[in-house]
């Protein structure tokens, strides 16, 4: 432990290392030194809007209970454009005596970047059946099919309940969980998620820590006496990596009506020979990547007896730095004495004595509040974000809020909205294609950063005003998130209370030779103002933009018979539920409103197809052929990797082999119809049986009828090029 002699005014004990060889060297030190950390987080996935999120039962987000990348997943292209890399979060206190009677000036618990430790520091407390993190739903989730497959999740799982009663608000599903800190600051954590279209954007994060004195996992209490003063907590998020992000905020000043420290979006990649501006693809026009995500504080405690919101000066700290600041990488009993001191200062004063930061005129922001420069208003040769000083991998925000006095048994609350905004993935073809022809318009008000004015780089960065059009639609993201964000200030403000839909039907999807068949069941109409239904589908990708295809009044149909459906495209289906607003409360509008029951609830991620009936040998067709990866007006919309053999025998093996010689897949075709894709999942596409992806050659497919799964030794040969 670190004691009060310990050196709370060195500064500068681990500071930037200018060289990137010398940090990664640093880099892989500090690996070593972590290789003792103790976890063992339980995940719960929240899935129910267009953004998904997993919640840990410790409340880490680190790199050491998340995967990289996957803090936050958006909904926009294919199912896994990740938001977030991974995050941090302390608390601290000053003059904490332990339970030996040592005093310390400063404490700090919680969980690093890179590192946590779930026995000792931030600690999952079990319920009477051992479960770490319960998940309640407000309705049963839908039951999924397409073509036999099933597509929802298991359904109870141990940790899982339909308990309404446990949501606050009309919340459709909610985490919770307890953790002790060794600090003796227990923390109860939930995590909101709504299905309704105003508010899916989003995860709502509701922390309240008390001050149990209790330290570990046991009942008994540690400190029972002990007042924490001045308490602060403190958040780093760090951009996911790919495209590379810059960093902003928005609520430091005075006149600023949301608190958003954070907000990451992309920017253009040094070396590019084009306006790569979103992550466009240059032989589509697609833009993969306009996403704008962000964190919110909704919510901050002014004290532990006024639980009204502190918004003048419950935030304090805020800046954009390199992602691998060291002080905030680690957890704390990985800290020297003076990097709790740092941390704790940081925590009190920003960046400034740290590194030497440039802060805002006080005079503009919150008195007593600290925030750092935006780097979108430093007028610096900073280009790219790897220009910036000490950069290494990618930028991260820090913010937090406090100091709290915390009498045994007093708690303060910090509630936070994690999630995205940005243009549509419609808005992105639209947009990415008429900058493709060199012909895209943009008629608002100019939106883009300062980097791209006349004044800047904008002739290296956005150099013709085809670029600059494109650019200005992408940057709308941030006023889509800033929408977002407010809408779930109104959520908190409102209790968690929203119009609520009825619940979503299960959905069973069965492919056809002249349909396909979208039935599903009547769990909807048990809310007292049910109104209908409403069938959506997409083409291409489950993500793609669903379309309204039906609407079904009352309660008096249960299927739709989709006829108009391409032979060779893949088709993916939501069904939802709308009410008549009678019952519900009054929405965003102030007034009650209809609401409808969220596309993501139900919606298939297998995909349909429409069959053919049986062919014969002799009708045996490849499409396309030959295949070109590049050639996309020719391949099957959204599924670029995808081959089909039309008028196949309804029984038949296609045998694939190499123009040497060598077999490299057995498709066996039993389900009666006429087409047959190289694999049943997208990820087969193309593959061999070995699951790697074929080169490009000539291939030849020997077709064989069989019967009641026997070769009959009837077969054909065909031969089709790949070209990638």
């Amino acid at each position: 432990m670190f004691k009060r002699n310990s050196q709370k005014n060195l500064r500068g004990y681990i500071m930037k290392i200018n060289s990137s060889w010398l940090r990664f060297m640093y880099i892989l030190l500090i690996f070593g030194m972590f290789s003792s950390d103790v976890f063992a987080a339980r995940q719960v996935w929240i899935r129910v809007g267009s953004y998904w999120k997993p919640v840990t039962d410790s409340g880490d987000e680190g790199e050491c209970t998340v995967p990289w990348n996957t803090n936050g997943v958006y909904k926009y292209t294919g199912f896994t454009e990740n938001t977030w890399s991974s995050k941090a979060w302390y608390v601290g206190t000053e003059n904490w005596t332990d339970a030996d009677g040592d005093l310390f000036t400063v404490k700090i618990s919680g969980a690093g970047q890179w590192t946590c430790d779930e026995t000792k520091v931030t600690i999952p407390i079990e319920d009477s059946e051992g479960i770490t993190i319960r998940k309640y739903v407000r309705n049963k989730p839908p039951e999924i099919s397409v073509d036999g497959f099933i597509l929802q999740d298991p359904f109870p799982l141990d940790n899982e309940a339909i308990a309404p009663e446990k949501i606050p608000g009309t919340a459709d599903l909610m985490l919770e969980s307890f953790v002790n800190t060794d600090m003796g600051l227990s923390l109860h954590q939930k995590a909101l998620a709504y299905s309704h279209k105003d508010f899916d954007d989003f995860i709502i994060v509701d922390w309240e820590f008390t001050n149990t004195g209790n330290v570990d996992a046991d009942d008994e209490i540690e400190l029972p006496n002990q007042t924490l003063t001045d308490v602060f907590f403190i958040r780093q998020t760090r951009a996911s990596e790919h495209p590379k992000q810059w960093n902003t905020s928005y609520g430091e000043f005075k006149t600023d009506t949301l608190r958003i420290p954070t907000i990451a979006y992309p920017e253009r990649q040094p070396g590019a020979e084009f306006d790569n501006f979103g992550d466009v693809v240059p032989e589509t026009g697609n833009i993969l990547y306009p996403i704008h995500s962000g964190e919110a504080f909704l919510h901050i405690d002014k004290t532990a007896s006024d639980e009204s919101d502190w918004w003048e000066g419950g935030w304090r700290v805020g800046g954009t730095e390199d992602a691998d600041v060291p002080l905030f990488v680690k957890h704390p009993l990985q800290m020297s004495p003076s990097e709790w001191a740092q941390n704790y200062e940081f925590m009190e004063s920003g960046w400034l004595p740290y590194n030497g930061k440039a802060e805002m005129d006080p005079s503009l922001v919150w008195e007593g509040t600290h925030h750092s420069i935006r780097i979108d208003d430093e007028f610096f040769n900073y280009k790219y974000s790897s220009d910036l000083p000490g950069y290494f991998w990618t930028l991260m925000h820090m913010y937090g809020a406090g100091p709290w006095q915390l009498a045994p048994g007093e708690s303060f609350r910090v509630v936070w909205a994690d999630g995205v905004g940005s243009i549509s993935r419609d808005k992105g073809w639209e947009v990415g294609k008429a900058w493709l022809a060199g012909n895209a318009t943009f008629d608002g008000e100019d939106n883009l950063p300062w980097r791209y004015g006349a004044d800047a780089f904008g002739s290296e960065l956005a150099p013709t005003d085809n670029d600059r059009a494109k650019d200005q639609w992408i940057m709308t993201g941030r006023d889509s998130l800033h929408r977002n964000m407010y809408n779930a200030q109104w959520v908190v403000n409102n209790d968690f209370n929203v119009p609520e839909p009825p619940p979503a039907p299960s959905i069973v999807v069965s492919s056809k030779p002249d349909q396909v068949l979208v039935e599903w069941g009547t769990e909807s109409e048990s809310a007292s103002d049910f109104a209908g239904y409403r069938v959506y589908r997409s083409v291409g990708t489950p993500d793609s933009t669903m379309v309204l295809i039906a609407e079904y009044p009352g309660s008096g149909t249960h299927s739709h018979s989709d006829v108009t459906a391409s032979r060779g495209l893949a088709y993916f289906y939501s069904v939802t539920a709308y009410d008549d607003g009678n019952s519900n409360v009054p929405g965003l509008s102030g007034s009650s409103e209809v609401a409808e029951s969220g596309l993501y609830l139900n919606r298939t991620t297998k995909a349909a197809y429409l069959t053919r009936p049986p062919g014969t040998l002799d009708e045996v067709i490849v499409v396309p052929n030959p295949f070109n990866l590049n050639a996309e007006a020719i391949q099957f919309t959204g599924e670029r990797d995808k081959i089909i053999f039309y008028n196949v025998p309804g029984e038949c093996i296609i045998d694939i082999y190499s123009e040497s010689g060598d077999h490299i897949k057995e498709i066996v075709h039993d389900d009666g119809s006429g087409d047959q894709a190289w694999g049943v999942l997208a990820e087969e596409w193309s593959t061999t049986s070995s699951s790697q992806t074929v080169v490009s050659g000539l291939y030849i497919a020997r077709i064989e009828e069989t019967s009641n799964g026997k070769r009959t030794g009837n077969a054909v040969i065909r031969k089709f090029l790949i070209v990638r």
